[in-house]
């Protein structure tokens, strides 16, 4: 069975608040992570606002969101 990294934003915010959950509850594994899972957690929630700014515009016919969010780990 192969898989493939998920294309649907949600599927990809999905995965990675597993990653950070991994992370969190594995330092034991992950001693020193190049992002921490609260630096993942807080990108995550900021990928998550400007979904829900794009939908919105979207909703109110706007088209688009007239925001870029540029997300760095």
């Amino acid at each position: 069975m192969t898989r493939r990294f998920p294309h649907a934003e949600a599927e990809v915010l999905e995965l990675g608040k597993t990653l950070a959950d991994g992370l969190a509850a594995n330092t034991d594994l992950f001693p020193a992570p190049s992002a921490s899972a609260e630096a993942i957690n807080e990108s995550l929630a900021e990928c998550q606002s400007a979904l829900d700014a794009v939908v919105a515009a979207n909703k109110a016919g706007e088209g688009e969101a007239s925001n870029t969010v540029t997300v760095s780990l």
